[in-house]
């Protein structure tokens, strides 16, 4: 079996991620794109394995002392740390909505979804499929504040993703997939009083 180990280690001015596994026997820094004299935050940190025994990291990392956290991704299959920030275009994610959350696809392959700001296009609620690499703006629309941003995602046995969620302003209900786009399952005159996001 395939055992991975990961940690980090604080100077007290710089935190690193590290990783060995029982296969290659050697630790690699995985924080080494974040710079120096950063600090990674329990917030959104998500360490997965596979069935197959590959790793899946995600977490939030200041980059190069600049006290702005961009979000980090890394796997065993690849051993390249990404920086979704660049790879994604993403210019911000609100204070109150700030993290990118990673899910799996049947086959094993890893999700993301995430609300902010691109470097290009509206502000919305993003969707990225690692394997065959493509972004889809699923709406531009805030999930809801009032229960952490709270939204729900799925995936069935081909692989289709979906997605369900309710506005944090109007609490308009919506649901997106590939094939139908962003739908709004508001049919009713009455109006939602309290956030409480579709599942």
């Amino acid at each position: 079996n395939l055992v991975h180990l990961t940690w980090i280690e604080s100077s007290g001015t710089d935190d690193n991620f590290y990783h060995w596994d029982n296969a290659g026997q050697t630790v690699s820094n995985l924080s080494q794109l974040a710079g120096n004299d950063t600090f990674i935050s329990s917030a959104g940190r998500q360490i997965e394995q596979s069935n197959d025994g590959e790793l899946y990291m995600l977490w939030s990392e200041q980059i190069n002392g600049s006290g702005t956290s961009q979000y980090l991704y890394w796997n065993s299959e690849t051993s390249v740390t990404q920086n979704l920030f660049t790879e994604l275009g993403i210019s911000s994610l609100p204070f109150n909505f700030n993290e990118i959350t990673m899910d799996f696809l049947n086959n094993g392959t890893p999700y993301f979804n995430w609300y902010g700001t691109p470097t290009v296009g509206p502000d919305g609620f993003y969707l990225w499929n690692s394997a065959p690499d493509e972004v889809y703006l699923a709406g531009e629309s805030l999930p809801c504040t009032e229960v952490g941003g709270s939204f729900s995602n799925d995936s069935d046995a081909l692989s289709n993703i979906y997605l369900a969620w309710q506005d944090d302003a109007t609490y308009s209900s919506y649901f997106w997939s590939k094939d139908s786009g962003s739908v709004d399952l508001s049919l009713t005159a009455v109006s939602e009083t309290s956030c409480v996001p579709p599942k």
